[in-house]
């Protein structure tokens, strides 16, 4: 009997029957017939039955009729199905579970190992022989390195949810290997905790990478630290003088714009002092390029060691030097002048061969911004 609408789901099997007229007269012949069968219904939707045709006999032994007894299976053919549907799909994860990359371990409520599949197998080199049955302690490093470990357990089994946390464990062969755990708590019926189910991913080459890149960003910021250190002192020395060290004529003129627009946003003072060398080509000629050199470091050394902190000296020229003085207007200009031509009073050539000191002289003129002067 073929339906004219098919549930909402396939049977396991249906008993093979045949036709209507067949069973009756297979049945009035004297033998029984069983069969499954499914019968379509408009309202209800379709039922499974269990239909059998039990002869009737009479005083003489012959067949006066049969019996028709009909059965509806419907709850345990889904019973059948519900049941294959789990026992394939309990199949089927088995199947994931075993052919996993990543490590899949079951264990005890007391550490022993339930179940241990291939990937556990390829992670920590013990086989599932050797393991199921056995502490799982044994995949663990120093008590020191894991001593949190059982409060994660106890967090898991009080909450009952899924946790991960990364780790160290130990190979077969004694090697560390770094991983990711996630694992979860497995309940009987009753509620009560069985076991724990652990995933593990081998993160070794993740952490490495990570550590190296760690290092990477270290030695790239040192790199640009010095790069940063090189480049200031290249600039540095493009703006100083190599013979004296102080600012050349270019950063001079740099330095003196800079100063120029604060004083004129500020409202503020700046003098500019200048300074030249008497007669200092008398002294390149006499005595010789060394000598004039010498003279000209130690007059920079006297300006660095008259100058304010904030104050620029630099040499302009040959034998020519300025200083730029912020905040100094014309009525300290008088003993601005008076202590730098102090401070270089003292300084003396001695000669090559020579035996008397020959003085130096310096020749001062102040300019002051913005009363004598505002470019």
């Amino acid at each position: 009997m073929s339906p004219s609408s098919s549930p909402a789901w396939t049977p396991r099997a249906v008993t093979s029957s045949p036709t209507a007229p067949t069973r009756t007269c297979r049945a009035l012949a004297g033998e029984a017939v069983e069969y499954d069968a499914i019968l379509p219904y408009h309202t209800i939707g379709a039922r499974f039955i269990h239909a059998a045709y039990a002869p009737e006999h009479g005083a003489d032994g012959a067949v006066t009729g049969f019996l028709l007894s009909v059965i509806d299976i419907t709850a345990r053919w889904e019973a059948e199905e519900a049941t294959r549907r789990a026992e394939e799909a309990t199949r089927r994860l088995a199947l994931i579970v075993e052919n996993s990359y990543e490590a899949i371990i079951s264990v005890a409520e007391d550490g022993t190992v339930l179940s241990w599949n291939r990937g556990a197998e390829r992670l920590y080199g013990w086989t599932a022989a050797e393991m199921v049955g056995q502490s799982v302690d044994v995949i663990f490093p120093s008590a020191q390195e894991e001593a949190d470990v059982p409060q994660k357990v106890a967090a898991l089994d009080q909450g009952g949810k899924v946790r991960e946390y990364e780790g160290v464990r130990v190979r077969k062969d004694g090697m560390p290997v770094e991983v990711a755990v996630t694992f979860a708590p497995a309940y009987d019926a009753g509620g009560g905790l069985t076991a724990r189910a652990y995933i593990v991913r081998d993160i070794t080459a993740q952490k490495e990478a990570e550590r190296e890149r760690a290092r990477l960003q270290v030695r790239t910021a040192e790199l640009l630290a010095q790069t940063e250190v090189l480049l200031a002192e290249a600039t540095d020395r493009a703006d100083r003088d190599p013979l004296t060290g102080l600012l050349n004529h270019r950063a001079f003129q740099n330095k003196l714009e800079e100063e120029t627009d604060r004083a004129g946003r500020g409202g503020t003072f700046l003098a500019v002092a200048m300074l030249d060398l008497d007669h200092f080509k008398f002294f390149n000629d006499a005595y010789g390029h060394p000598v004039g050199d010498d003279a000209l470091r130690q007059v920079a050394d006297a300006l660095r060691r008259t100058c304010r902190p904030y104050d620029t000296p630099a040499r302009y020229g040959g034998d020519e030097f300025a200083v730029l003085m912020p905040g100094v207007g014309r009525s300290e200009t008088a003993a601005i002048a008076d202590r730098l031509a102090r401070s270089l009073e003292g300084i003396t050539i001695r000669p090559p061969g020579g035996t008397v000191d020959v003085p130096l002289h310096l020749s001062i003129g102040l300019a002051v911004f913005p009363d004598e002067g505002r470019s």
